[in-house]
């Protein structure tokens, strides 16, 4: 799940099952699991 106004960089990856809130910034080439 994708939040709103979410910016996600180039080569960033998430995982399954990863839930994303609102107003998040994901570096690039970062590995994203769990709940942000």
């Amino acid at each position: 799940n994708i939040g709103n106004n979410v910016f996600i960089g180039y080569g960033a990856i998430i995982m399954p099952h990863t839930w994303i809130g609102d107003n998040i910034i994901i570096g690039a080439g970062s590995i994203v699991k769990g709940k942000l």
